[in-house]
């Protein structure tokens, strides 16, 4: 992620996400509790509820999707665009995440859901993020005191474990006192890209560097390896294609409700405005991935199956065919950019070789 992009465009990355993840997640939630209520797919109707972890979940973005589309450097994909719609991808899993566990908690509970309840649950999302967000940045900034103020550059090994640790700890910290550790984690990488990368030794900064996004590499594979094996093995037994297809629909409505209403918004206070083919890139580029699916894997009730497969299903739908036809629709819609010269795709060749290198390493 480029950070000059990501926070000269913040504004506007954190209206998509967490006041459009908000909006996706009530009209996905009502709209299958409606579905529910009308008798067309057996779920729970007895409250919103759960319907409701359910919009919660599908509303979650994926980055690792998006990256791989609009980060190809032969796409050479508009700046801006890759900045809000990457950006958005990347804080919107933490708040739907956020406000899976909020609705989970009521759930728990036990208490009716009414109308007095939606403030309850949003300014219970409002604490956690607020509260998730200063842990990771004050965690971050301890990390980078040490960092600076001692003599751990010394001791490169030390130095990458401290990171890491500090990293976790935000993580760990937050979901101790029931706050959102993505989030937590998320903010402590960015003070510490921001702050502490330049005060590691040159050893650090070149392996850190390729040793974390190794790991994220594998990790990546691995969560589309279980998700692929769970589509074609049959693990999961329980499908409704009617269901899929609905929700695919109330997918493709509440992004519509993001991305459009939204752009308005965010142009009546941009210096850069977003123009109407940015904004149909940015309501075609909502791809689910590994997060709804692993938050799908928690949905409480007698119809978890039938959640988990949908949700599985919209993964590939939105993967294959909404990633498919990225390229071609940012072509005929003239949001690439210059072809790469021939020095800045060697260049990019010599470092996809040494990744790879490292990798193997």
């Amino acid at each position: 992620m480029k950070k000059k992009d990501f926070f000269a465009n913040f504004w506007t990355i954190s209206l998509f996400a967490v006041a459009g993840t908000i909006v996706s997640t009530f009209t996905i939630g009502y709209l299958v509790y409606f579905i529910g209520l009308t008798g067309m797919v057996e779920i729970d109707t007895s409250s919103p509820m759960e319907a409701l972890l359910f919009g919660a979940l599908i509303s979650a973005v994926d980055p690792v999707a998006t990256l791989s589309v609009m980060g190809n450097p032969k796409l050479n994909c508009d700046p801006l665009l890759y900045s809000l719609v990457f950006g958005e991808s990347v804080l919107n899993d933490a708040v739907a995440i956020v406000l899976f566990n909020t609705f989970m908690t009521f759930y728990d509970s036990g208490e009716e859901f009414t109308t007095k309840t939606i403030p309850q649950v949003l300014l219970r999302f409002t604490g956690i993020s607020l509260g998730s967000v200063l842990v990771g940045i004050i965690i971050g900034l301890i990390c980078s005191y040490l960092c600076k103020n001692t003599q751990m550059s010394r001791y490169p090994e030390y130095e990458m474990s401290m990171i890491f640790l500090f990293a976790y700890g935000s993580y760990s910290f937050s979901e101790s006192m029931k706050l959102s550790g993505i989030m937590s984690l998320f903010f402590c990488a960015v003070t510490m890209s921001h702050y502490n990368s330049h005060n590691l030794s040159s050893t650090s900064q070149v392996t850190s560097h390729y040793i974390f996004k190794s790991l994220a590499c594998l990790s990546e594979f691995f969560v589309y390896l279980y998700m692929g094996m769970g589509f074609f093995t049959g693990r999961f037994r329980k499908w409704n294609f009617f269901f899929v297809v609905l929700c695919i629909m109330f997918c493709l409505f509440a992004r519509a409700l993001n991305s459009f209403p939204f752009s308005a918004l965010a142009n009546l206070f941009r210096f850069q405005q977003i123009p109407p083919k940015m904004k149909i890139a940015i309501w075609f580029a909502g791809l689910r991935g590994a997060i709804a699916f692993a938050l799908s894997q928690n949905m409480p009730g007698e119809s978890t199956d039938l959640y988990v497969s949908t949700t599985l299903s919209i993964v590939i739908f939105t993967t294959i065919v909404c990633g498919g036809l990225t390229e071609p629709m940012l072509s005929r819609m003239g949001m690439r950019g210059q072809p790469l010269t021939e020095a800045e795709q060697a260049t990019y060749e010599v470092r996809m070789y040494m990744y790879r290198c490292m990798c193997m390493c």
